[in-house]
């Protein structure tokens, strides 16, 4: 039986604040010697419409 070994991924959500940056800069730090990849993630809710429901 095989084993599948492949790059470690980190996913960092960056939401703006310096907090959220300083852990995206940690995780390209870590990514850098582990040979991982760094996938960052920021999310945001569209303004209601008027009227839409």
């Amino acid at each position: 039986m095989g084993t599948d070994v492949s790059e470690p991924k980190i996913v960092v959500g960056v939401d703006g604040s310096t907090s959220s940056y300083a852990a995206l800069r940690w995780a390209v730090r870590y990514a850098g010697l582990v040979g991982g990849t760094v996938d960052a993630v920021a999310v945001w809710e569209l303004p209601g419409l008027y009227g839409w429901s």
